[in-house]
Parts: structure tokens; sequence; C-alpha cells
């Protein structure tokens, strides 16, 4: 494998004023709806670079904080062709290679018992959706303190995803199993027989205690 977040009166009788905190009111509304929306039941958000906003656009370097694997060809780049919030989303592109699989991950310490929720934000490429059969997972791998595997949660694989709108795929209040003292989270992209063709896009995810 490879390695390659003052006064006055207006036309309508309305004070400037009033105007003026009906949009700054507007905004505020719009800022919390978005952050609730990017991060729905984590209290805390423990991803790093989780908006994908700390790395250049077409960089060949993995995104910042994130560790990048593929079976062959790099398909994971940052593009500011969409975003959900922000400038910039991550865009997942098969590989057109049967069976071929990759992904980002990232690994962080837990506390075992503890709930936790893993989502992301995705929407389907419009000018180059996914085709054939392609699979996309969210994983969520407890490690003991000797690194080895305890348990698994993950999402069940999803082919369709939507070309005008962000949908959420989730792993929601899961338990850390006794043992675990830390998680590797990942979002993997996996190819059928014979492979597959376009792109979607993935943005505003988090992983952390559910609320």
């Amino acid at each position: 494998m490879r390695d390659d977040q003052p006064g006055g009166a207006g036309r309508a009788g309305i004070p400037k004023v009033r105007r003026e905190v009906k949009a700054v009111l507007a905004v505020v509304l719009a800022l919390i709806a978005g952050s609730v929306g990017a991060q729905p039941d984590v209290s805390t958000n423990f991803l790093s670079n989780w908006s994908f906003e700390a790395s250049s656009p077409k960089d060949p370097a993995p995104p910042d904080g994130w560790q990048r694997y593929t079976t062959s060809k790099i398909g994971a780049f940052i593009t500011a062709d969409a975003s959900q919030s922000g400038k910039q989303c991550l865009r997942f592109s098969a590989q057109g290679i049967p069976r071929a699989f990759q992904g980002l991950t990232q690994r962080m310490e837990i506390v075992s018992g503890e709930k936790y929720t893993f989502v992301a934000s995705v929407m389907n490429d419009p000018a180059d959706p996914l085709k054939g059969v392609v699979h996309l997972q969210l994983c969520i791998e407890w490690l003991n303190a000797e690194g080895r595997e305890v348990f698994r949660n993950f999402t069940s694989p999803q082919q369709t995803f939507s070309k005008t709108r962000w949908t959420q795929l989730m792993v929601r209040k899961v338990k850390a199993p006794p043992g675990a003292v830390c998680a590797v989270v990942g979002i993997h992209l996996y190819e059928g027989e014979r492979g597959g063709k376009g792109s979607l896009f993935v943005d505003d995810m988090a992983f952390g205690l559910a609320r």
C-alpha cells in the first residue's frame, strides 16, 4: 500500500438600525445552524482538519492531520469545487480498478465505556457522479494498549448519494468497549469486481463524545 476543518427610516418606514439588527441575527442564526449541522450529537470534535480547510487544493500530500492509504491509485484530494462549510472539501474518486480500496484515517485516545459519534457529510459530484459498484463506509476501530483491535463499529456500505444536497453518514452513540484505549476512525471507498467510476465530496467530519 502507498501513503502517499445611526438611525433613519427606510422606504418601508422601518428604521435602518432595525434592518441591520435583522441582518446580523440572520448571519448569527446561519452560523449556528451550520455549526450544528457540521457536528451533530458531538460535544467536542476530536478530529484534526475535520473540514479540510487546513490543506491546499490539489496538493499531492495527504490532507493535514490525516493518514491516507490506497491499494493502487491515489483518489483522495482536497478540492475547492464544493463545500458544505468553508471554502473546500475532500474529493474521493474511484480508482477504476477491480476490488480497489482507499481511505483516510486518524488515531486518537479515547475512554473505555464512554459513548462516541462519528459523522461525515457527503454529496455526489454532479459533474462526475459515482458509477458502477462503489461503496463508501465509516469505521471506528477500537484498539487496546498493545495496539490490537478489540472491536469495530461501522456504517453499512453506502452507494447512493444525492447530487444536489449534502447527506450524513453516521456511526451514532456507540460505546467504547472494555479494554479500548484509542480509536482509529476512517472513511473508506471500496470498489467491486469491475471497479468503479466517478467522484463524491466529503466535508464536515466529526468524531467525539456523544451528546
